[in-house]
Formats: C-alpha cells, structure tokens, sequence
C-alpha cells in the first residue's frame, strides 16, 4: 500500500522573470497613484487663502513635490516585496537565492535607492535582457540581490477590477484638480479686484458704508501664454437694494513673471448701479 503524500513536500509554484513590459507599467502605476496621493493632500492642506503666488522658490516647490514622491517610490515594495503597481500586475520582488520567499524590508528599500539614476536603470535592465542572463535584472536588483518576478495567483481578476477602478479615478482626480486650479484662478481674480478697490479714495466712502462686494460678475481669459484682458464687475451698495449704490469694472490680465498674479490694468470710473443694465 503506497504511503499517503506529505503536502508539505509539495514543489513550490513555478515562478518565472516578470516581463520588463509588465514592470514598467507597475512603475508608471506607482508613479502616477503617488502624484494623485500628493496633490490630494496638498489641496486638502492648502490654507484658505485667495493668493495665486507659490509658498516658496521654484527650487522649494520642486522638492516639496519630488522629495515626498521619491521617499514614496523608495518605500513602494516593503510590504512583501510588493507595492500597488507590482500587485496589480501580479509581480513581486524576491531574493535570487531564495525565489520563494518575499524580499526583506532592507534588500525592498535598497533596489529602489538606485531610481535616482533612472535613465542609467533603464539601459541596464536592456542589457541584462539582451545578454540573456536570465534574471532581467537593473542595477538595482544586482546591488540588493533581489529579481522581479511574476506570481500565480487566484486574484488576478481582482486585480484587473481594482486596476480599472483606479484608472477610472484618476481621471476623476485630474478632471478636478483642473477645475480647482481654474476656481483657484477666479477667485485670486475676485481677492486682486478686492484689494485695489479698497486702495481707491473715491470708493472710500462707499466702501466704509458698505464694506462687502456684491453681485460679482466675471468674464475671465485664464491663458497666461495668450490671455487677452478680463473683466471683473462688482457692485457696492446696500446687499438689500439691488439697485443701490454703485457698480464697478475692474480689468485684469493674467501674468506669469515674475510669478502667477493678477495685474490690474485699469478701473472704470463707478457707474450708479441703477443705470447699469441687468
């Protein structure tokens, strides 16, 4: 009577070298789920405020964009040798002398240290492939000991359904950062307005009477580049009258140097809101 089988002498999955296709999309992946990850918590932490000019220096703005990016790329692949991308893509990193194993947290955070010479990475990984050595590996890898490989699993539906739901909100995401840069835009518009007319001596009076700005209308060119000159028409008066008080135009031209601002270009004398047509 032939011996029952020990599962636990089972061979283990075969494994093979993740496809350097594959790899770079898990990348891109990463990449593009971090720059969402950013700029959600830089508009979630942005003060309340209506100025268009930049925090710091371009120099400054740089890295408080690209440092957190490359401390999160460096960081991608801690959690069982696995960050979003690579899950998605069924991938994993493992050490060359135990492929059935996940890589450590050190060797996960060393492979990822040489992205800052990406283009370098890049004509490596080639080489490796054309050379046919058989891991496809980057500087990275070879510095760490560790090899990217593809790992069969029941959840690579699962997979393909997050990955299409993250595709699906990112497009989301960048449709409204681009409508709040635009808002961002009007409303540093409106502050610029507010803060010229309350330098004005004929509108002194007015102003102290009825110191909020009504009924704003606004015909705005956001191009920078190309932008021809906008319009911004308040009304000061009682904010129970309509036609009390008086209407103001102001106009603006969006300027780019020495930083993005508003530059008022000329106020229009006040007009008695009453003559102005609705």
């Amino acid at each position: 009577m032939p011996a029952p089988s020990d599962p636990t002498s089972a061979p283990p999955p075969r494994l093979r070298v993740a496809d350097p296709g594959k790899r770079l999309l898990a990348l891109i992946v990463d990449i593009f789920f971090f720059l969402l990850l950013l700029r959600t918590l830089e508009q979630a932490l942005r003060p309340e405020h209506w100025d268009l000019r930049p925090v710091g220096t371009p120099m400054q703005e740089a890295l408080a964009l690209y440092g957190p990016l490359l401390l999160l790329l460096f960081i991608r692949d801690l959690w069982k040798g696995r960050g979003l991308g690579k899950f998605l893509f069924g991938l994993a990193v493992r050490e060359t002398q135990a492929l059935t194993k996940p890589a450590n947290v050190l060797s996960a955070f060393y492979r990822n240290l040489t992205l800052l010479v990406a283009p370098l990475e890049g004509v490596w990984l080639l080489w490796d492939i054309y050379k046919k050595r058989g891991y496809g590996q980057r500087l990275g890898d070879r510095w760490a000991e560790t090899v990217v490989v593809e790992v069969p699993d029941p959840l690579h539906v699962l997979r393909r359904l997050l990955l299409a739901n993250i595709i699906l909100f990112a497009f989301f995401a960048l449709s409204w950062f681009h409508l709040n840069e635009s808002s961002t835009r009007k409303t540093a518009a409106l502050q610029t307005v507010e803060q010229e007319l309350r330098t004005r001596p004929e509108l002194a009076a007015a102003l102290s009477e009825h110191p909020k700005l009504l009924d704003p209308e606004l015909q705005l060119d956001l191009r920078v580049e190309e932008g021809g000159v906008s319009y911004v028409r308040v009304r000061i008066g009682n904010p129970e009258e309509e036609d009390s008080g008086v209407v103001v135009t102001t106009q603006l031209r969006l300027q780019e140097a020495p930083e993005l601002h508003w530059e008022v270009v000329q106020v229009d004398p006040p007009v008695p809101a009453k003559e102005v047509e609705r």
